[in-house]
């Protein structure tokens, strides 16, 4: 024991050069002080070595294994042991700070983070097998360039608010269509967001709202109005079409424009001449003095099936009524034309062309031939002649001398010898001007010449006269009935005188 003392006595002080081996546990009573760049060396092949190269502390392990370090509670602090750098705790979190300020904490679900995560160069990648969720508790997560906020994604009432909040700037989706970048959708926000699309929009299951108007991109007084229960379709500032509830109108404001159907053969088959308020079907051609035109055959049936004849028809199958009926409502009509049958190019004047073909069935009932010849199938003309209709009847007086008084004339018309010189033209009748002069100007009915142009009729200055042929059979029927009582009163004086 004096010898151990006296040997501990010797090493108070004592520099050993060289290697020290020591044999079982080493016990320093204070420090183990060591110079820079002195190094411990644990480990069979100093794998573990602890130094000072006199500016920095190291801890080096350049073993095959691991630097493990096991502690209840791990925590790194300041030189001064004030300010907590690094903690660990057992089946707890592991804490990174930031002047002794927690920034950086794992939990049971993932890490919480305090404060920005800043990347100086280079990207962030965040590379998870699963989804990234975003949970802001302040509802909004904003994008920056340098400090400077381009958009945000915000929680507005449960409801996704996408937002550029510098003013005036654009909100932007663009894609790749077919390697080349395209704007597929720009919001404009210095025009109150107006959107403009690349391309199509396509509204599949559900509805698109508009709740004005829509406006052509190049031409500002192209578009669509909407208001309540009506629709505007302008181009260049006028109303072209309006719907509303209860109509369509078509040129809504009573511009000059037109308005035409096309169909596959035809480019104009029904036309609206708006500055000449004309209808045209198959034509777009303008008359004077009309309102419907229409190039080709009409064919209007009410119930009854029209031929496929190349001509107008008027049909029906109803009976005990009236096919077709042409009125005029005017107070004083003077010299208007109901209907005018005519051959507006040429003088047929023979019994070949037809004015009027009157047939049923089975047969011709009657003509009027274009030379005005009459023909019926009964040969029977009549007149109103029933007693209930007549007042005033009385014998007529004698019309002897006025029968006398004709002149019978053989005659052509200058009409018909125009047309070539024949005999066929020559007729037997009167003339006028000697029947007036006979005393029988009842018989004679004087009229003004009209000229018809264009359906509208204009006197001539000129007069023509005619005859009531009709009346003047009946003097001839009366003086017939008058020759008659006379021979009958002579033959019974010649009987009278033969039996004397």
């Amino acid at each position: 024991m004096t010898r151990a003392k006296d040997i501990s006595k010797i090493l108070t002080d004592a520099n050993i050069s060289g290697t020290l081996d020591v044999t079982g546990e080493t016990t320093l009573a204070t420090h183990l002080n060591m110079g820079d760049n002195d190094t411990i060396k644990l480990g069979g092949s100093a794998d573990l070595s602890i130094f000072h190269d006199g500016s920095n502390s190291h801890i080096v392990d350049s073993g095959t294994g691991n630097l493990n370090i096991s502690a209840t509670n791990f925590n790194v602090y300041n030189a001064g042991g004030t300010e907590q750098k690094i903690g660990a705790t057992s089946d707890g979190a592991v804490d990174l700070y930031h002047d002794n300020s927690k920034k950086f904490e794992t939990t049971s679900t993932g890490v919480t983070v305090t404060g920005n995560i800043a990347n100086a160069s280079g990207n962030l990648t965040l590379d998870v097998a699963g989804d990234i969720i975003l949970d802001a508790d302040g509802g909004d997560v904003k994008l920056s360039d340098n400090g400077t906020v381009y958009g945000e994604l915000t929680n507005s009432s449960s409801y996704l608010v996408i937002k550029n909040p510098i003013q005036d700037q654009d909100v932007q989706i663009k894609g790749n269509d077919g390697g080349s970048e395209i704007t597929a959708l720009s919001l404009d926000m210095s025009d109150a967001g107006a959107a403009s699309f690349n391309g199509n929009v396509t509204v599949s299951g559900g509805n698109l709202f508009v709740a004005d108007h829509i406006t052509h991109a190049g031409d500002n007084d192209t578009e669509i109005q909407f208001e309540t229960n009506t629709i505007n379709i302008l181009a260049g500032s006028r109303n072209i079409f309006q719907g509303v509830s209860n109509e369509v109108i078509i040129n809504q404001d009573g511009a000059d424009v037109d308005f035409r159907v096309e169909t596959a053969g035809v480019a104009n088959f029904f036309h609206v001449d708006a500055g000449n308020d004309q209808v045209h079907i198959k034509t777009t051609d303008t008359v004077s003095n009309t309102t419907l035109r229409v190039e080709g055959t009409v064919k209007v049936s009410n119930g009854g099936q029209p031929t496929t004849g190349n001509h107008s028809q008027f049909v029906d199958n109803l009976a005990n009524t009236y096919n077709t009926m042409f009125h005029n409502r005017s107070s004083n009509p003077l010299n208007h034309y109901i209907l005018e049958i005519g051959f507006k190019e040429s003088s047929p004047d023979n019994n070949g062309a037809i004015f009027i073909d009157m047939r049923d069935q089975t047969t011709a009932r009657a003509q009027i031939f274009s030379d005005g010849d009459i023909d019926n199938h009964d040969n029977s003309y009549s007149g109103f002649s029933d007693e209930k209709l007549k007042e005033q009847i009385k014998d007529a007086s004698s019309q002897w001398e006025d029968v006398k008084a004709l002149t019978i004339r053989k005659f052509k018309f200058k009409t018909d010898v125009a047309t070539g010189d024949s005999d066929a033209h020559w007729r037997l009748g009167v003339i006028a001007q000697e029947v007036e002069k006979s005393g029988m100007g009842g018989l004679v009915t004087t009229r003004n010449d009209i000229e018809e142009k264009d359906g509208v009729n204009t006197e001539t200055g000129t007069t023509t006269k005619s005859v009531k042929y009709s009346i003047l059979y009946m003097k001839a029927v009366k003086a017939l009935q008058e020759a008659m009582a006379r021979i009958e009163t002579l033959e019974a004086k010649v009987t009278a005188l033969e039996n004397a």
